[in-house]
């Protein structure tokens, strides 16, 4: 039989990061105690009585496992601890896998026409892992689903078909992993509520709440859920998906944990205030905030030490990003986003400044106000990329150390002017030189942007010599290239879309502009 078996040397099993007691080793035959990775045509020529462990071998095509293997397997392998047999397009699961009663972990992902799981399977009550993810078709986990005492992993991303969690999920008090908790929409699954997760206070990692916007009772059911006692979650989704818009459903009654490093918050239908427990996430990383809700402004983020990336989208009500503006004719005098990295604002049509107020601000004619402007070297300090995307952002802190990206659509001018007007201090505390605004910047994307022109964009780039992409998008003041593409030495990319002025200037060998760009590898027109 040796010969029959498929040795996979590539396999570097992914089992060992989420259930580290199962140790799997790819051998060439089944001896006791054995581990083996086995093509499923293969399954019924041999026995193992004593094998603990069954992967099938990988294949380009994907195979079905029919009843009779399915039989073959729970028949011979009474020992199993690890099944896997992914993307095998499984549609059932024999009600008789209860038999494997040694099992512990068990992979069944990415059989996309698997719909439902034989209640028997709860029957496997040292089942540890059960792991389902891309089963799209998957319409409900098993009932009696509380009987998996011991199950620590519940994995089940991609499965976009279910409707609600089964009653009892709430028991599983070892639970590490939970993918997603269902509300049931109309409750006509008569499915899980809120409160059962009230206990499973050792969840790990990210979880997703979906439906929120559809709970009953919301004031009590989301303080039941108690979130704020689940110490050891990295990330929290809260996604409301619709349902009905009254003042029970506050954010203030779903606080997570002071531990919480991700928050995303999509679809916030209710009222415009935000939680005040957001000053206490200290820890947070990552910000986002999306789809259509009533958030006219922001609570401040601008003091959160940790936070690294922050992205706003789909906001139709906000009006601005923070309550509170800037300190008078001072600017920012005190650390503004001291870890920010990435910033992104996209679709908020009605935020024409961050600020509530912005007195500190005149407009572009007042060279005093640029001087201003020149102090506030607090702001950003660490921001690498800043994309704004439909959003008439008239005013906002300015950002003359990004380095990396930067993407303007369809959005003022005005900021940008005002930041290249600037003169920055070096961020070397042993240095006193100046250095000019966005001289680092590395990739800059500008489409749809009023006023710019060929001039404006020629004083942009004549220090801009670590410019690697270029994009110029729907430009119609954008008349010739400047002169100073030239000097973009290290421009790896340009792409020129929907400027059709500029088609014959850049027309290769012949056109008026192509000695400005010939020397770049990658022109895209």
């Amino acid at each position: 039989m040796n010969g029959s078996f498929f040795f996979d040397k590539s396999k570097k099993t992914k089992t060992l990061n989420m259930w580290q007691k199962i140790w799997v080793s790819h051998i060439v035959g089944p001896t006791p105690n054995s581990h083996i990775s086995i093509k499923p045509l293969l399954i019924p020529l041999f026995k193992g009585k004593k094998l603990r462990t069954l992967l099938h071998f990988p294949s380009m095509k994907a195979q079905n496992l029919g009843d009779e293997t399915w039989n073959l397997i729970i028949a011979n392998c009474r020992c199993l601890r690890a099944l896997e047999l992914n993307a095998l397009n499984l549609k059932t699961i024999p009600r008789s896998i209860y038999k494997l009663k040694h099992l512990r972990y068990l992979d069944l992902t990415n059989n996309h026409g698997l719909k439902i799981l034989p209640k028997s399977i709860c029957k496997i009550q040292n089942l540890l892992v059960l792991k389902l993810d891309g089963c799209f078709q998957l319409e409900e986990l098993p009932k009696k689903i509380e009987n998996l005492v011991n199950l620590t992993h519940l994995a089940y991303r991609g499965c976009f078909g279910l409707t609600h969690m089964p009653r009892g999920i709430g028991k599983l008090t070892s639970l590490e992993t939970l993918s997603r908790f269902v509300v049931d929409k109309d409750g006509s699954h008569d499915g899980a509520d809120l409160s059962e997760l009230s206990g499973l206070n050792n969840l790990r990692e990210k979880l997703k709440i979906i439906n929120l916007g559809f709970v009953k009772n919301a004031k009590e059911k989301f303080r039941a859920a108690n979130l704020k006692e689940k110490q050891h979650l990295v990330s929290l989704v809260l996604k409301w998906n619709g349902g009905n818009d009254d003042d029970d459903k506050s954010l203030e009654d779903l606080q997570p944990h002071p531990n919480l490093k991700e928050l995303c918050i999509r679809g916030w239908r209710g009222d415009a205030k935000f939680p005040s427990w957001l000053s206490l996430l200290t820890k947070l990383v990552d910000i986002t905030i999306g789809c259509p809700s009533n958030f006219k402004h922001l609570p401040s983020f601008a003091k959160l030490p940790c936070l690294q990336q922050l992205k706003i989208s789909n906001l139709t009500e906000l009006e601005c990003m923070d309550d509170n503006g800037p300190n008078g004719r001072q600017g920012i005098t005190e650390p503004f986003f001291p870890s920010l990295k990435v910033l992104c604002l996209e679709y908020c049509q009605n935020m024409k400044s961050w600020w509530r107020t912005t007195e500190a601000i005149g407009d572009d004619s007042n060279e005093d106000d640029m001087t201003v402007m020149g102090t506030w070297t607090k702001a950003f300090p660490c921001l690498s990329s800043l994309e704004i995307e439909n959003c008439p952002l008239t005013s906002m802190p300015l950002y003359p150390l990004l380095d990396d990206k930067l993407k303007l659509v369809n959005t003022s001018s005005r900021p940008l002017k005002q930041t290249m007007k600037m003169n920055i201090t070096s961020r070397t505390p042993s240095s006193s030189t100046s250095s000019l605004p966005l001289s680092k910047l590395k990739s800059f994307h500008v489409e749809n942007i009023e006023g710019l022109d060929t001039r404006i964009l020629d004083k942009w780039l004549q220090h801009q010599t670590n410019r690697r992409c270029l994009s110029l998008f729907d430009l119609p003041n954008l008349t010739s290239l400047p002169d100073k593409m030239r000097c973009l030495t290290n421009l790896q990319m340009l792409h020129i879309q929907e400027i059709p002025q500029l088609k014959e200037r850049c027309r290769k060998e012949i056109g008026t502009d192509w000695h400005k760009i010939a020397h770049n590898p990658d022109i895209r027109l």
